[in-house]
């Protein structure tokens, strides 16, 4: 294994501040945006939300959420701060999507534009606990994700985990837009794990982060024995995969006497995706990826070499690259043949953020590419609903590699699939925003 690299000098508190502030992604400002329009939305339309149920048809957009954060306030009210807590509490929040009293129209319109002329805000607008674990049986939050999956047109579950800084209004707002950009049509859970919501307080974020590991277990656990999806997918942001990946190799362990078959079918997971994860590399493809590979449909990891936020955490992790930010020399040739394996399996897909040499946009190396760029927040939210493989979804293979790329044409062949789907749906007397890859 390669000497790690060297730790440079201890910087101040002060200084740490200044720098995550630059690095940040919305600065040091507390309100939240919409983000850009994911691309397949351009391509698709108004057409892209006209099946949506009664129910969603609303500037509110409704998620459930999970949190092992310290409560206060009433059930009907709840606050949820820093610090963590033994017990998992389960509920549902309300998001708002523009300025109050905004029509529906609106919402389309302004979902679908590729540059809006004005920022569209995010408002946390209620917190609703329904039960807490180990205090209640958990009957009536499965019973309300039940009541969702019921009146949506794909049956899975997909959780939502942030990165560090973030406080629960942070989780919440990041996870309802991208549910909104799901079409509303899945039912989908927000994790938010007891990060501090400081720039200063990393070291704290690794600490809550490592002990919400067997909390994250938990709550698979319990949506798969007390709720009728189909599957559950996963999407870890940053230091997300400090929650999820040990998590996931957690679920592994609890299950020692039966086969990877068998816990599958128990578990049900589907595809889990590390957007920018800041986890060890060599303990995910060490330690991690082993324990859970074969229990899960998919794993899908992005990354890029200069991503400036995930060389900062390298720094703090006495220099070990993540996982967003790898660094192969730190694995030796039997474990890259191992993972090269996987990759022509079809059991992980890699994406190179930094291969694709297209000029728009140009945020392929933020951090929050995810949901910032709109190429990439677009074959997101593909693959979670249709799970279909990169290559049907557009993205091409790196020559004489396994990792996979963004062309630079991406927006014509998208629009192209697009265009092919809905002929296709035409010819089988289907209509509507289905206008996407089939399942």
């Amino acid at each position: 294994m390669p000497t790690p690299a060297r730790r440079r000098p201890p910087r101040t508190a002060a200084t740490l501040a200044l720098s995550l502030c630059a690095l940040s992604l919305a600065g040091c400002s507390k309100k939240w945006q919409l983000m850009p329009t994911p691309l397949v939305h351009q391509h698709i339309g108004a057409e892209a939300f006209d099946k949506l149920s009664p129910g969603q048809i609303s500037q509110d957009i409704e998620i459930f959420y999970a949190t092992d954060r310290p409560a206060g306030g009433t059930p009907e009210a709840r606050e949820y701060g820093n610090g963590i807590s033994e017990k998992l509490q389960l509920g549902v929040a309300g998001v708002r999507l523009g300025e109050p009293g905004l029509h529906w129209q609106d919402v389309v319109d302004l979902s679908i534009l590729r540059e809006r002329k004005t920022e569209v805000p995010l408002d946390l607008t209620a917190t609703r606990e329904l039960d807490a674990l180990p205090d209640s049986d958990g009957a009536a939050f499965a019973a309300a994700v039940d009541r969702r999956l019921a009146d949506c047109r794909f049956d899975d579950i997909t959780i939502y985990v942030h990165g560090a800084r973030s406080t629960f209004l942070r989780s919440a707002v990041q996870g309802a837009q991208f549910f909104h950009f799901m079409v509303r049509e899945t039912a989908f859970v927000s994790y938010s794990w007891p990060s501090t919501g400081k720039f200063i307080s990393y070291g704290k974020d690794v600490e809550f982060a490592a002990r919400s590991a067997e909390h994250f277990a938990d709550l698979v656990e319990f949506l798969a024995a007390g709720t009728r999806a189909r599957r559950i997918n996963v999407l870890a942001y940053s230091a997300g995969g400090q929650v999820v990946a040990p998590g996931l190799a957690l679920l592994r362990d609890r299950h020692p006497g039966e086969s990877a078959r068998d816990v599958r079918r128990k578990l049900r997971l589907g595809d889990i995706y590390f957007a920018a994860a800041d986890v060890g590399l060599r303990a995910f493809c060490t330690e991690y990826l082993p324990a859970f590979s074969d229990i899960v449909d998919n794993v899908t990891l992005t990354f890029h070499k200069k991503d400036s936020v995930l060389k900062f955490a390298q720094r703090s992790h006495d220099g070990e690259s993540r996982l967003g930010r790898p660094d192969s020399g730190e694995l030796d040739e039997a474990e890259i043949r191992w993972l090269e394996e996987l990759a022509a399996e079809k059991k992980l897909d890699v994406l190179d953020m930094g291969y694709s040499t297209a000029d728009r946009p140009v945020d392929f190396k933020a951090h929050g590419h995810w949901y910032l760029n709109e190429w990439v927040s677009s074959d997101a939210i593909l693959q979670f609903l249709f799970h279909d493989d990169p290559a049907r979804r557009g993205l091409r293979k790196r020559p004489g590699t396994e990792v996979w790329y963004f062309p630079p044409d991406y927006p014509e062949v998208l629009r192209e699939l697009v265009r092919e789907e809905q002929e296709r749906r035409a010819a089988r007397g289907q209509g509507g925003s289905a206008g996407t890859p089939g399942r």
